[in-house]
C-alpha cells in the first residue's frame, strides 16, 4: 500500500498522512524492503503494511518496522541517511587464492595458526582471521581443491593489498619449506 504525505511546514518530523493512492494487495503482501519514489518533487514509499506482525508480543523486528526507526532516529538526531552515510570509514577488501599441494594444507594451517596469534586477535571459525588495527585477514582453506583463499580488508587499497601480501608470501615460503 502506498499512501501522499506531505509536510505542511517543510519539517521532516511534520508529516500529514493522506489516503492511500495505490494498493497491491495480492501482488506482493511479503515486501521486505521499501521502495521510494520521487516524481514531480514528491516522495511516494511503497511498502508492505506488516500489520501482521505488529501484533502484541512480537518479539524480533522486520524491516518495515526497522526502516520507521532509522527515520525516528535520524529525525531526533537531526541528520540525514546521507550524512549519516559519510560517517561510515571507507574500507577496500582484496582476495587471492593460492594453490598449495594437498599434502602441505595441514602444516600451513598448524603453523599459519601459531604464528598468526603473533600478529594480532585471532578467529578459528572457517579458517584463520586476524584482526590486526582495524584491519583483518582471512586464511581460507578450500575444502575440495588444493588451494587457500586470502582475503584482506583495511583503510586503504595499498594496506589491503600489502596485508594480502604478507601472508601469501608466508605460505608460498611454506611450500618451499614447509618447516617454516
Amino acid at each position: 500500500m502506498s499512501f501522499d504525505t506531505v509536510s505542511p511546514s517543510g519539517d521532516p518530523t511534520d508529516w500529514e498522512l493522506r489516503s492511500p493512492i495505490l494498493e497491491g494487495v495480492g501482488t506482493n503482501q511479503e515486501l521486505e524492503r521499501p521502495h521510494v519514489v520521487v516524481q514531480d518533487g514528491r516522495y511516494y514509499l511503497f511498502l508492505s503494511s506488516h500489520e501482521h506482525t505488529f501484533a502484541e508480543g512480537l518479539e524480533g523486528y522486520d524491516a518495515l518496522y526497522g526502516f520507521v526507526k532509522l527515520l525516528e532516529l535520524l529525525s531526533r538526531a537531526k541528520t540525514t541517511l546521507h550524512d549519516l552515510a559519510q560517517e561510515i570509514p571507507s574500507f577496500f577488501m582484496v582476495r587471492l587464492s593460492v594453490n598449495c599441494p594437498w599434502e602441505l594444507k595441514g602444516t600451513v594451517m598448524r603453523v599459519m595458526t601459531r604464528e598468526c596469534r603473533d600478529d594480532g586477535k585471532v578467529e578459528l571459525i572457517d579458517g584463520i582471521k586476524i584482526y590486526q588495527n582495524g584491519r583483518w585477514a582471512l586464511i581460507l582453506p578450500d575444502a575440495s581443491e588444493p588451494v587457500f583463499h586470502l582475503y584482506a580488508e583495511a583503510e586503504s587499497p595499498e594496506a589491503a593489498q600489502n596485508l594480502l601480501e604478507r601472508y601469501h608470501q608466508r605460505i608460498e615460503g611454506m611450500k618451499g619449506s614447509p618447516d617454516g
